[in-house]
């Protein structure tokens, strides 16, 4: 599974970067899913930095916490995944913040998909950004 677009979030980064184009798919009216690629993002470098990280979506600023709805009631989780054991209280608070966002529609639980050895590197950089 690949992270979730709002339709002005989508076009954004596709004005920026039209190859991105064909990475997308229509989930639903208003939402589109970037698919991976090889089970990375598309928009992950070569050197493991986003690509779109000044343009990426909500979900994505959100990741890894999101809202869980049990009818009325929200609470926030947060997905496990490789990177979660690295990441600071703050920055937790700041992307429950953005998690707080999230349209209801396109909330979801996802995993990384990402490679092994490429996660590996990515947590070697993210180390060294902290």
């Amino acid at each position: 599974m690949g992270s979730d677009f709002s339709e002005k979030e989508m076009k954004k980064v596709i004005k920026k970067n039209p190859k991105l184009k064909k990475y997308f798919s229509k989930i639903e009216e208003g939402y589109y899913e970037l698919k991976p690629k090889n089970g990375k993002c598309p928009c992950l470098s070569k050197d493991y930095n986003c690509s779109i990280h000044k343009d990426r979506s909500l979900m994505c600023k959100a990741w890894p916490v999101f809202p869980e709805y049990k009818g009325k009631k929200k609470r926030y989780i947060i997905i496990q995944c490789p990177l979660t054991p690295h990441l600071s209280k703050t920055q937790l608070e700041t992307m429950k913040k953005q998690a707080s966002k999230l349209p209801k529609t396109i909330t979801k639980r996802v995993e990384t998909s990402l490679p092994k050895k490429d996660f590996d590197s990515f947590i070697k950089k993210f180390k060294k950004k902290k």
